[in-house]
């Protein structure tokens, strides 16, 4: 049999090896991959995504939050690792970070990054006329 401390320790140890909910996400994003509440639940058991995100915020971690839509409309959240932005990628307009900007920038879902200057990035978006290019803090934009 084991004394009382000897059970402690080795309980101790299982609670420990074992990960949580936070450590699986962040495993999740650090391979690159998104991840939504639908995939959370279904693969890991996860009811509460939003939590883990915002725990692991709390922590430093870089997370970006991607409005999407489903085939019926509904709207949903993909969270991914804050990537750099390069030259060449396909960006979006942060959500709560269109004021100010022209209209053409507010109806257009994305736009491809076709210069860098430090924090500047220029993006040129398609419009009904014609590309069109604007410049943007690269902290308001994620990567599509």
């Amino acid at each position: 049999m084991y004394s009382k401390t000897a059970s402690a320790s080795i309980t101790g140890l299982i609670a420990t090896s074992t990960p949580t909910q936070n450590d699986i996400i962040l495993k999740h994003l650090e391979q690159g991959k998104p991840i939504t509440q639908g995939h959370a639940t279904l693969v890991y058991g996860i009811s509460r995504l939003s939590s883990c995100i915002d725990r692991l915020r709390s922590r430093g971690v870089e997370i970006d939050s991607i409005t999407k839509f489903d085939e019926v409309g509904k709207q949903y959240a993909e969270y991914r690792i804050r990537r750099d932005i390069q030259k060449g990628q396909i960006v979006q307009v942060k959500k709560g970070h269109c004021f100010g900007l022209p209209s053409w920038v507010k109806k257009t879902a994305g736009g491809k990054v076709v210069g860098l200057v430090e924090d500047v990035a220029f993006v040129q978006f398609e419009t009904p006329q014609g590309p069109r290019t604007q410049q943007l803090n690269v902290k308001e934009l994620l990567c599509a």
